[in-house]
């Protein structure tokens, strides 16, 4: 059986923005720094060692891999945030790798770091109005812009709920990224259970929340008490206290 090989990585992590684009700004910053500091011809277990390093130069603000780059500033005030959107780098190998290759790094970081990331799906920035996920999609992406503060309580605790969000305009590569996690959210629950529930109490569900920390946003951006459910034939939303359901998308009858 022949080993998997990958060759001419730094120059395929160098145009990761064209190869594999809607990435966070973190992942790129990534993607720059393994397009100096990796070996330009790697096995799978090659990356997951390369990855070790960058984690660990991460943790210590300073370039261990010898003869290359300077430690990017760029990681003195973002470490934090690189850190966390490391897992996402197998997105981008999924893009620039051969699919065997690729599958074979998921194996392995798996075993090594404990990361389970679903691969992308693109979606486009508006989606077809019978897609029952695209419509999902394109509801939370207006809702986190203009979010309902309803927690059904009055004076300072519903205060804090309406003042405590991020308050900045979210940019369309921003609401893409996205729509692009909580449409994989969403595809992966649907496939184990066949229907999907999406819920925000005083902070969003996991699948919300994994969405909403790829773009930088906190538990105070999602609208209070709204709770969607979907299925493949109807997605219907609860928007506030005590609120009733609402049909936002009904699949066309045949």
């Amino acid at each position: 059986m022949e080993e998997l090989l990958m060759t001419d990585v730094n120059k395929k992590f160098a145009e990761a923005r064209k190869l594999c684009p809607g990435m966070s700004e973190e992942v790129y910053a990534l993607t720059d720094y393994l397009a100096s500091v990796a070996n330009s011809t790697l096995y799978p277990g090659g990356v997951v060692v390369t990855l070790l390093g960058v984690r660990d130069d991460l943790e210590k603000n300073r370039c261990g891999f010898s003869g290359v780059m300077e430690f990017p500033e760029y990681f003195i005030t973002h470490g934090v945030q690189a850190r966390a959107q490391m897992r996402y780098l197998l997105q981008v190998i999924d893009a620039i790798a051969e699919p065997d290759f690729a599958e074979a790094v998921r194996r392995e970081c798996k075993e090594v770091f404990g990361w389970n990331v679903p691969k992308r799906i693109v979606v486009a920035s508006k989606v077809s109005e019978h897609d029952y996920i695209g419509a999902a999609v394109d509801w939370w992406a207006e809702m986190i812009q203009h979010p309902k503060m309803d927690n059904g309580e009055a004076g300072l605790a519903n205060l804090m709920t309406m003042f405590g969000g991020s308050k900045r305009q979210l940019t369309e590569p921003e609401l893409q990224i996205f729509r692009e996690s909580l449409a994989a959210g969403i595809t992966e629950q649907m496939g184990t259970v066949g229907r999907c529930t999406l819920d925000v109490d005083y902070s969003p569900d996991h699948i919300l929340g994994e969405a909403g920390a790829r773009i930088g946003l906190n538990r105070f951006d999602f609208p209070r008490k709204t709770t969607m459910y979907i299925n493949e034939s109807t997605v219907t939303v609860s928007i506030g206290c005590g609120a009733p359901e609402q049909v936002i998308w009904r699949a066309e009858q045949p």
